[in-house]
C-alpha cells in the first residue's frame, strides 16, 4: 500500500511541474522519498504508542535510510533512465509549458 502512495505522489508532483524533464523528475522522486519517510515515521510513532514497541532515532535512521539505500539508488538511477528512453522512443514525451497555456491559467 505504501509504495502505491509513493508512486502516486511522484506522479502528482511530476505532472504539476512547470517543465517535465529529468530535473523535474529528480525533484519529484526526492520529494516523494522524503515525504514517504516522514509518513512512515509518523505511522511508526503512532504504532509505538499502541504496541509499546520502542522507536528511537537510531531505529529510524537504520530502517528509513540505511536499509533503504539500495532501493533509493535503484530508483534514482533506473527511473530517469527509463523516462529518457521512453522520451526518445516517443512513447512518453517530456513537455514544456507553453506561454499561451500559462497565460490562460491551465
Amino acid at each position: 500500500m505504501s509504495w502505491r502512495l509513493t508512486v502516486a505522489s511522484r506522479a502528482f508532483l511530476y505532472n504539476r511541474s512547470r517543465w517535465q524533464c529529468v530535473v523535474a523528475l529528480y525533484r519529484a522522486l526526492l520529494a516523494a522519498m522524503v515525504g514517504g519517510r516522514i509518513v512512515w515515521a509518523a505511522v511508526r510513532v503512532v504504532m509505538t504508542g499502541v504496541a509499546s514497541v520502542p522507536f528511537t532515532w537510531q531505529i529510524f535512521l537504520t530502517e528509513a535510510l540505511v536499509n533503504a539505500i539500495p532501493g533509493i539508488i535503484l530508483q534514482l538511477v533506473f527511473i530517469p533512465v527509463l523516462m529518457v528512453a521512453l522520451d526518445r522512443t516517443g512513447m512518453v514525451r517530456f513537455r514544456r509549458e507553453q506561454a499561451g497555456t500559462q497565460a490562460a491559467g491551465n
